[in-house]
């Protein structure tokens, strides 16, 4: 359903959401049964615990050692499975945006 097909009211309910929650409790006060887009589109889209993990950029694995070096606001990553390494700083972050 796109928002053109809502009417005042109901657009001024959905304004009135903060949260995902109220739009999904909203939508099941109106009868409207939301498509798996619709969800992904409301909750921001899917989201996994590994994504918030540091990841080799050579090889892909999660096997990262990080070791900080004091003072710096920088580490040094370690790969355990290609042994690669790399150093992160604070501009460059160890966790994905």
């Amino acid at each position: 359903m796109d928002i053109k097909d809502l009417t005042i009211e109901q657009v001024e309910k959905v304004d009135a959401c903060e949260t995902p929650e109220e739009i999904l409790a909203l939508a099941r006060e109106e009868g409207y049964e939301l498509s798996d887009e619709e969800m992904r589109s409301i909750s921001g889209g899917d989201w996994s615990p590994k994504e918030a993990l540091p990841q080799c950029p050579m090889c892909g694995s999660y096997a990262i050692l990080i070791n900080p070096m004091p003072g710096t606001g920088c580490a040094i990553c370690t790969c355990g499975d290609c042994r690669h390494q790399w150093t992160k700083t604070v501009l460059d972050p160890i966790l994905p945006h």
